[in-house]
């Protein structure tokens, strides 16, 4: 009897030690040690970034490009660079210096947008709040353009709205607990995946809207390629002969126009057609005058050899050159306007708020 004893006692402990065993195989959700996918989550917060931006893109288009965070940012910390920094980065990157600001801006958003995955796993909401502080330079930057009006602000306010939303939604897809079973890694599961690449597919929307920019800015340029100079009715003087010094490593006299080239401050740069131009003349006039760009090329143009000086050009520097210019004389139509006597200075505002100031005394000192 006892040997019958011993062994049933026997057979229990194992089915004991097979039950135990199980359990260890298998532990509870409750007992599962936290997942370590810092990758998942630092993406996650990448990808709510690009969605602030992508979201913010895509609002922008309808009101003004300008209003786009990404745009708005970059253009307000040009605004705000010192000028010893701003020709620093012109010496050093030359016409590459804005593609040099975007991709350090990029690369400050990835990090932001890491950190905030990261912190909105451990501890939540900082990560969204990186996220809404993010937006509130986004929504300064673009309160500080020069044609910036109260819409301004929505591109901003929605693109973060939409960014939260898409980090709350694939953090807590990572914090669900998965099922009996399955063995937990560092890779995301298939619906965090999903999540991701529709939050992917909407960042991307921004890409198709600087593609549209791009069109609308390549539609200006063909506009402008198709314009023909027109001929001077009053040409320029011949230039005197010997004005080519006929010397090895001398410029000529007159520079070539392919030589000529553009440095903009603005990150985007007005795109305007023939049939968008407009001149406006007001202020301390007798009569205001508003000029089509048709107003403008029924008038008689004229020829002038002129010298165009880099504003950062230094005294004997080598940023200058002399080309033929053909317009209109400012003073014609200053003159038909009525200046009031006690102007004394032309302010000319471009169409995204660009000024600047010339003495009437030199606009008008003749062609």
């Amino acid at each position: 009897m006892s040997g019958i004893r011993s062994k049933h006692h026997s057979h229990r402990q194992s089915r004991d030690d097979m039950v135990t065993q199980n359990i260890d195989e298998h532990p509870s959700t409750e007992s599962r040690p936290p997942r370590r996918r810092w990758a998942a989550h630092a993406i996650s917060g990448v990808l709510a970034a690009a969605v602030v931006l992508g979201v913010g893109e895509l609002v922008a288009l309808p009101i003004n490009p300008d209003a786009s965070p990404f745009y708005a940012v970059g253009a307000t910390t040009v605004d705000r660079t010192p000028a010893w920094a701003r020709e620093f980065a012109i010496d050093t990157f030359g016409t590459n210096d804005k593609p040099a600001l975007f991709i350090g801006m990029s690369i400050l958003i990835v990090l932001l947008g890491a950190v905030a995955g990261l912190l909105e796993r451990r501890r939540r909401p900082i990560g969204s709040v990186i996220l809404v502080l993010l937006g509130a330079v986004g929504v300064y930057a673009a309160m500080q353009r020069p044609t910036a009006d109260a819409m301004y602000v929505f591109p901003t306010l929605v693109g973060v709205v939409a960014g939260v939303a898409t980090l709350r939604l694939l953090i807590t897809q990572l914090e669900v607990p998965l099922s009996p079973g399955v063995a937990d890694s560092w890779l995301p599961r298939r619906q965090f995946l999903l999540l991701a690449g529709a939050a992917l597919a909407v960042a991307a929307a921004a890409g198709a809207a600087g593609k549209f920019v791009g069109q609308r800015i390549a539609g200006a340029v063909a506009n402008r390629e198709d314009f023909v100079v027109p001929t001077a009715a009053d040409p320029a003087p011949p230039i005197p002969a010997g004005a080519d010094i006929g010397i090895s490593g001398a410029s000529t006299y007159i520079t070539p126009n392919d030589d000529f080239y553009r440095i903009d401050t603005a990150l985007l740069v007005p795109q305007l057609t023939t049939d968008s131009w407009e001149l406006r003349i007001h202020g301390m006039v007798d009569r205001e005058m508003t000029l089509s760009f048709d107003d403008l090329v029924a008038r008689t143009p004229i020829e002038r050899v002129i010298t165009l000086t880099c504003v950062s050009n230094e005294v004997g520097g080598v940023l200058a050159g002399n080309a033929k210019w053909i317009g209109y004389p400012m003073k014609d139509l200053l003159d038909e306007v009525g200046v009031h006597p006690d102007a004394d200075m032309l302010l000319s505002t471009s169409v995204d708020g660009f000024t600047v100031g010339t003495p009437v005394e030199i606009v008008t000192d003749g062609p």
